[in-house]
């Protein structure tokens, strides 16, 4: 198969680079890229007619070594399928993000990772992407049919995973799953055949906003990414900024525009969700939690959560319904955003260490296949199913047909995935638990955050306005 498909992807969301991706995500396309971007390409045996067919790689005594920066959830059910379909035996290590960011390097074939990490996996060497001399100028002759090829594939998969697994205009992992907080509302919460506004659903709920709550907080019990979620899922839906050009830093001076209104708003409505009646652990407990709180509960209640990132049990759940808040009113001629990635949802990429790229490559595109992310993901949050494993009546499927348009539209906001992601994120927790606490009110909390994050950009160096630039698309 010829790399014209990897044509124009240093224009970013144009119409050919979406179609070159579409078809990097279907089947055997992705083996094909795979065996460039490794240091052994598999062996591609000519067949009678001339076409190069591909076999499966043997499996070697040496295990594959699979490393998985989130919860597995049952290894055996991982190795079993694996199994079913080769020989190869695999090597598979669950680690800690925080464990993972503190090595010096990484051991292993297979790194399997949130999105958000992409940057910092880059910046180490740890993870492969395409050279710059596999990419085609798709000005060609051959631009035209392979663009027209691809156009039925190009929909295979939603614009929102073929941009979670592309940075600097580079194919560089096997999306699993793409992790957008949605609104949950128990039975008999609010409902309404249009988006709310926040004025509405709080009136509804007779809730205020807390611009200076002070919740009793236990730090050992929050779970930081899905509060930052929240946060996160909420300020999108006060702005009307062009995510494609950066919601959390300005372009030109990489310095935070947390000090904005809208993202102390953001705070102030936050805690005033923690005001439902046990809400508070909605607020600060996990994904499934919240879910589960809201969905199950007999009052009208409202909560944020992920529907990528539930276990087995949330996502069995059939109450509820998912309810929109409206968004601020945009210039013309400009998306709204409506819709927050919080890069929760995996990635699988080659790890630059690979010492068995071929098995490596065969694994990823396993990976790859719907019914493979179907039997993973009631173990693995991050991992989205592709048919409804607790059938169409649940709520994660209604969730899902909701999420649609959202994850094949512009609108939506992708960052931050830059170098040291994740040390931005977790400043920002900090600084969002200080202010449920009471020890900040919200402009004070998002005062203290934006220096921290200055201080963060100014460690990183000045390669991080470049890096900002690459994870939203912009720059090559």
């Amino acid at each position: 198969m010829k790399f014209s498909l990897l044509a124009a992807l240093a224009v970013r969301f144009n119409v050919r680079q979406r179609l070159a991706l579409g078809r990097l995500v279907v089947g055997a396309c992705w083996l094909c890229w795979l065996a460039v971007a490794g240091c052994r390409p598999a062996a591609e045996p000519e067949s009678t007619g001339g076409e190069p067919v591909t076999t499966p790689p043997a499996a070697s005594l040496i295990p594959l070594r699979v490393w998985v920066a989130a919860p597995i959830g049952d290894s055996q059910t991982w190795l079993r399928q694996w199994l079913a379909t080769s020989e190869q035996p695999l090597d598979l290590r669950e680690v800690d993000v925080e464990e993972l960011l503190q090595m010096s390097q990484t051991e292993s074939d297979v790194l399997v990772y949130p999105a958000r990490l992409v940057g910092d996996l880059l910046d180490r060497g740890w993870i492969v992407k395409l050279p710059e001399g596999s990419r085609a100028t798709g000005d060609g002759p051959e631009a035209a049919p392979a663009a027209a090829e691809s156009e039925q594939m190009a929909t295979a998969v939603p614009a929102a995973w073929r941009q979670q697994a592309t940075y600097a205009g580079e194919v560089v992992g096997v999306p699993l799953g793409c992790s957008l907080p949605v609104f949950v509302a128990s039975d008999s919460g609010p409902s309404s055949e249009q988006p709310l506004p926040w004025k509405t659903l709080f009136e509804s709920l007779q809730l205020q906003e807390q611009p200076t709550p002070q919740l009793d907080i236990d730090p050992d019990q929050v779970d930081r990414h899905a509060l930052v979620d929240r946060w996160l899922a909420i300020a999108a839906t006060l702005t009307d900024r062009d995510p494609g050009y950066g919601l959390l830093f300005d372009l030109q001076t990489m310095k935070s525009r947390l000090k904005e209104p809208h993202f102390a708003q953001a705070a102030a409505i936050l805690a005033g969700l923690a005001g439902q009646p046990g809400g508070l652990s909605a607020v600060t407990g996990s994904h499934s939690e919240a879910w589960t709180w809201a969905a199950t509960h007999s009052q009208p209640v409202v909560a944020i959560a992920s529907p990528a990132m539930l276990d087995a049990q949330a996502a069995s759940i059939t109450r509820g319904k998912i309810i929109g808040l409206q968004v601020a009113a945009a210039e013309q001629d400009r998306p709204v955003v409506r819709a927050w990635n919080g890069g929760g949802g995996l990635l699988a990429s080659l790890s630059s260490g690979c010492r068995q790229t071929n098995q490596a490559a065969a694994l990823l595109g396993w990976l790859a296949e719907p019914q493979t992310r179907t039997a993973l993901a009631n173990f693995a949050p991050g991992i989205e199913p592709a048919t409804p494993a607790a059938g169409t009546a649940s709520l994660v499927w209604q969730a899902r047909q909701s999420l649609g348009p959202i994850l094949n539209g512009a609108s939506l906001a992708h960052e931050p995935r830059l170098p040291r992601a994740n040390e931005y994120r977790q400043a920002l927790a900090e600084a969002l638990i200080a202010f449920l606490s009471g020890a900040h009110d919200a402009s004070q909390a998002m005062s203290a955050v934006d220096a921290r994050w200055q201080q963060i950009t100014a460690v990183a160096g000045g390669e991080q306005r470049r890096q900002y630039e690459q994870s939203l698309g912009l720059s090559l």
